[in-house]
């Protein structure tokens, strides 16, 4: 699941996507599932929380896993 999670989340660019957004894009009804999975993804350092968001909480790949950079960091 983690793969296809990954997978998903640049849908909106920087912007991120919701667990909730997710969720339903991968046709299931567990968010907990897709946030456990978030947030070991993030422990992996392929996913983080957008800064400055509240509510929904938008995830977004890390600079390194985001498409159209190229892992170098500036």
């Amino acid at each position: 699941m983690q793969r296809q999670v990954a997978a998903l989340l640049d849908v909106n660019g920087e912007g991120g996507v919701s667990p909730r957004q997710i969720t339903e894009m991968l046709g299931r009804t567990d968010d907990g599932n897709v946030r456990h999975t978030l947030n070991r993804l993030r422990e992996l350092g392929v996913a983080e929380l957008v800064p400055g968001s509240s509510w929904p909480q938008p995830w977004r790949p890390t600079a390194l896993y985001r498409k159209g950079t190229d892992g170098a960091g500036d």
